[in-house]
């Protein structure tokens, strides 16, 4: 059996990624619905939410990881973001269910191993597996202080530690929004809470761990 190895070469800067900036680089990934109009909602939210940050922040920089229609898997989306190599990376999905919920997820694979201090100041070669430990510190950092703000209008608002999938390969601090929704359109209800609260993680030394 031939096993194989995935790795990216990276430059990592010494810059402190657990504050954010409006001059900061944020990318915003539109994830794939349960079906072609849940993945238009998803798109739609994630064109809203870009240009409503824009708004309060001119000077941040935030970039769509694919086209409405565009069709690419996790390994496209992990390497374009690595090669932007962004200060933020924030995956949003919308799923059909019984009872609306919003989870906010960062990537955790091993909760030992992943908060070993894993970060160099040098051209580094990293498995793509392993790409997310540099940032697993403050990933969980952002998501527990989103969810905080989250929970103080949604009280069921819930953090979630997990391989998610659309996180995989991420270079950078990163976590995933979740809406479970009953509804078509109701992540309108929750947009400006999160702009709020997003807009939180963007002012200047708001993140210091």
């Amino acid at each position: 059996m031939q096993i194989v190895f995935f790795f990216f070469l990276l430059m990592v800067t010494s810059i402190d990624p657990t504050t954010l900036s409006p001059n900061s680089t944020v990318v915003l990934n539109p994830g794939i619905g349960q079906d072609e109009i849940c993945s238009k909602e998803i798109y739609e939210w994630s064109l809203t939410l870009k240009h409503e940050l824009q708004k309060k922040f001119p000077q941040l920089h935030i970039v769509l990881s694919r086209g409405m229609y565009e069709k690419i898997n996790q390994k496209q989306i992990a390497s374009a973001c690595n090669h932007i190599n962004p200060d933020l990376f924030i995956s949003l999905h919308i799923s059909k269910n019984f009872q609306t919920t919003i989870s906010i997820y960062s990537y955790l694979q091993n909760p030992t191993t992943d908060y070993w201090n894993t970060e160099k100041n040098s051209l580094t070669l990293i498995p793509t597996d392993k790409s997310h430990s540099s940032y697993t510190k403050v990933s969980r950092h952002l998501t527990e202080t989103l969810t905080s703000l989250l929970k103080k209008q949604y009280p069921h608002a819930a953090w979630y530690g997990i391989p998610f999938r659309p996180l995989h390969g991420i270079h950078a601090p990163a976590f995933a929004i979740e809406l479970s929704v009953t509804r078509p359109n109701e992540w309108r209800s929750y947009t400006p809470s999160l702009i709020k609260n997003l807009s939180s993680l963007i002012e200047p030394e708001s993140l210091t761990l």
